[in-house]
């Protein structure tokens, strides 16, 4: 339960108020409302919900319906003029995180939490750090593959990180259930969209090495995939291959990384120019590192290692490319071949993206992207 005079406290506080509008009427402040739930699904919704209106998607269609079950007060970055009060904010994602907290009681304080984020490990690091606190503390994991608020029962998470309101209530059972530390993993997404905003980690365990000495790792060990699979942008600039470097260095600055993001770059710009990419492939210049790139076509499945190192992550993606013959083919191919498949399928389906084209991805595969209208709105 939460009143409305605390809502607006914890939004006037954080500079997210803007104004209460009800009828025509605009307000400052509200007294004698008391809401006994909290919802950003309008399905969820029932009478005495405090609903948030999110999401570059949402549709006024949600509201009405809301309504119809009883819906009398929502949140919302703008008033979409459906007859019942709304509390305007500037940034619906930080308002649902506050009052997220303050609903839930404040499940963060009673836990000590530690967090990991970064590109890639987040997943493995939660895994290990929580039988490890296991052992010691009643400890809650809430992770991509597992997920537990008891220390008995598992189950799959739909995010890395759930959404906020979802996040606090799964903090806030995690107390009920008697645990007193938290493993959770936190994507980059999560921090984009606020989904932990206001929330101070105990522990924070970034791939933050980049960050402290303000450059790329640049040893042979730091071979990873993670600037080849982001690199993809510079082929539609007039980026050079410095510049190419500079871009892997900010986090992967060995020279075998910079070269695959400079090979990938340059190929992506010859298949935008309508090339093959066997003729592509059989007059690269490269270093010996790479030198089995000329004879991708003459391998098979068996002699693809499709790990999250940087070679071989390039020559499964090409590899994938070369013996298929549509968008579907390809991905489907290098998700199969096991291993780091989300990214040997990102670094191909970048390339494959360009030779068939939008029209070249299944419908029922574009109809399952989430924010789809915000991706359309960006991109045409």
């Amino acid at each position: 339960m939460i009143k409305i005079e605390t809502v607006l406290d914890i939004f006037k506080k954080d500079g997210l108020f803007r104004e209460i509008i009800d009828q025509g009427h605009y307000h400052y402040n509200y007294s004698e409302v008391v809401f006994d739930s909290i919802s950003y699904d309008s399905r969820k919704v029932k009478e005495g919900t405090l609903f948030f209106a999110k999401g570059a998607a949402f549709k006024k269609e949600y509201l009405l319906s809301a309504i119809s079950q009883g819906l009398a007060w929502y949140v919302a970055e703008k008033d979409y003029e459906v007859g019942i009060p709304v509390i305007v904010v500037n940034d619906i994602k930080k308002a649902m995180s506050l009052i997220a907290m303050e609903f839930y009681g404040n499940p963060q304080k009673k836990l000590k939490i530690l967090a990991f984020t970064g590109t890639k490990g987040k997943t493995t690091a939660a895994y290990f750090a929580y039988h490890i606190l296991s052992q010691r503390y009643p400890t809650a994991l809430l992770s991509t593959m597992n997920t537990t608020l008891d220390g008995e029962t598992f189950f799959k998470s739909s995010f890395s990180t759930p959404e906020n309101i979802d996040l606090f209530d799964m903090m806030a059972q995690a107390v009920k259930n008697g645990r007193t530390h938290l493993v959770m993993e936190v994507s980059s997404q999560a921090y984009l969209v606020h989904r932990v905003y206001g929330l101070t980690f105990d522990v924070g365990n970034a791939t933050r090495e980049a960050l402290t000495r303000g450059h790329g790792l640049s040893d042979e060990y730091s071979n990873g995939n993670g600037s080849l699979m982001r690199i993809l942008p510079l082929a539609f600039t007039e980026a050079s291959p410095s510049d190419i470097e500079a871009v892997s260095s900010i986090t992967h600055a060995h020279a075998t990384s910079v070269e695959a993001c400079q090979l990938y770059v340059a190929i992506a710009r010859r298949l935008l120019k309508g090339q093959q990419l066997p003729e592509i492939l059989s007059g690269l210049e490269t270093s010996t590192t790479y030198a089995r790139l000329q004879t991708l076509a003459e391998l098979t499945a068996d002699d693809i290692r499709s790990t999250g190192y940087v070679v071989d992550t390039l020559e499964a993606a090409l590899w994938c490319l070369l013996i298929s013959t549509s968008y579907p083919e390809t991905v489907l191919k290098a998700v199969n071949l096991g291993d780091d498949t989300d990214t040997v399928a990102a670094v191909a389906g970048g390339l494959v993206g360009i030779i068939y084209g939008l029209e070249g991805i299944p419908d029922n595969w574009l109809a399952q992207l989430r924010n789809k209208e915000l991706l359309e709105n960006c991109l045409f």
